[in-house]
Formats: C-alpha cells, sequence, structure tokens
C-alpha cells in the first residue's frame, strides 16, 4: 500500500479520537441506530470485497469505532467520514477502485463504507501473505490494527514477536514500536470485538 508521509501518526491519532468520543446519548441498546441505516451498504460492501471474511457486522463494528457512523465525522488529526480517511489515503483508494476522487467527498456514506471495506480487504491480503500460519480470524485482528496504526508497524511488532499467528501476541510487541500509541491500536480492537458481540445480541 502506498502511504502519504505522516499517515500512520495521523491515522493512529484519529483512532483515539475515535476511543475517547462519546457513543451516543442514547440507551446502550440503541446506540447502534445511527449505523442501522447504512446495514445495506455495508452488506454490500462486505458482500463485494469481504468474501474471505463474510461477516458484515463486524465491518458494521468497525465503522461505529471510527466514527459512530456519522458521515460528517472528523478527527482531530483531519480523518473524515464514516471510515475515517485521511484526504491523501481517500484518492489512492478511489483510484484503484477506479473512482475520481475529486467528484466524490469523503463525506460520502455510500463511497467511505466501499472503500474502507476494501482497503480491510488489501490488509487481509497482506497478513495472509506475511503470515501462513495464522487463521481468518487472527487475520482480521492484524488487519484492524493495520488499518488503525499502518500495516508497517503492525508488521515490525510481529516480527519483534517472533511472527506469531495470533494478534495477543503480536500486541504485546506494539508498544515497543509505536510507544504510548500502542494502547489505542490495542483498545481499538478491543472495542470492535466488544461492539460486535454487542450487535450479535440485539434482537
Amino acid at each position: 500500500m502506498i502511504r502519504p508521509r505522516g499517515w500512520c501518526l495521523a491515522l493512529a491519532l484519529a483512532a483515539l479520537w475515535a476511543v475517547s468520543a462519546p457513543a451516543s446519548s442514547a440507551a446502550p441498546g440503541d446506540r447502534f441506530l445511527a449505523c442501522d441505516r447504512y446495514d445495506g451498504d455495508v452488506r454490500a460492501a462486505v458482500d463485494r470485497w469481504w468474501d474471505d471474511w463474510p461477516d458484515w457486522r463486524d465491518w458494521k463494528s468497525q465503522l461505529f469505532q471510527e466514527s459512530r457512523c456519522r458521515p460528517g465525522a472528523v478527527s482531530p488529526a483531519g480523518a473524515l467520514g464514516l471510515a475515517q480517511f485521511m484526504p491523501a489515503t481517500w484518492v489512492d483508494i478511489l483510484r484503484r477502485l477506479g473512482e475520481d476522487p475529486r467528484a466524490v467527498p469523503r463525506t460520502q456514506a455510500r463511497m467511505s463504507i466501499r472503500a474502507g471495506a476494501y482497503y480491510m480487504r488489501v490488509l487481509r491480503d497482506q497478513w495472509r501473505g506475511w503470515s501462513k500460519s495464522a487463521d481468518a480470524a487472527e487475520v482480521q485482528r492484524h488487519a484492524q490494527a493495520g488499518y488503525n496504526a499502518g500495516s508497517g508497524h503492525i508488521l515490525n511488532a510481529w516480527r519483534r514477536c517472533g511472527r506469531p499467528a495470533g494478534w495477543a501476541v503480536t500486541r504485546d510487541c506494539l508498544p515497543s514500536v509505536t510507544g504510548k500509541h500502542a494502547a489505542e491500536t490495542i483498545a481499538y480492537v478491543d472495542l470492535i470485538a466488544e461492539w460486535r458481540a454487542m450487535l450479535g445480541r440485539r434482537r
């Protein structure tokens, strides 16, 4: 993946904003209402790009963690939209998708959902190439961490920990790579799992 200079740090700061932002003033059972309206788009994006991990609620949970599913959400670092893209990364991904980034703003919910799902697939494909022993769930966790902190940082942590199959081991080496930002990335992956479990319990 081609990354603009400073992109990894900016995305890490964006993740800190997402983790610390209040979920909603609504009751806990209603916290996902803002996301529900995009279920069709989330399903379509997962159907298109996630044949290797066909769990649309997992992508919905990640979008909730990124932006609380607010199209106009903006982080202190400048990430914008449901999937919290930085400007140069948005241009890169949309060009890969054959779209004109000048014609589609980052606040366009459907394209943000689609572009983010595509990018997650790119990250999973990277991890399958790097870690031959990791199962699908571990590939997904490493990809989520890469979406947050930059796959290069996660790769370095993984190598420092002896190339483990599991994220639970890789994350122990992350502080030696990203310092204090490691806590943000670890929380990011943990919270996505928490939101996914909550979505699974919804009626």
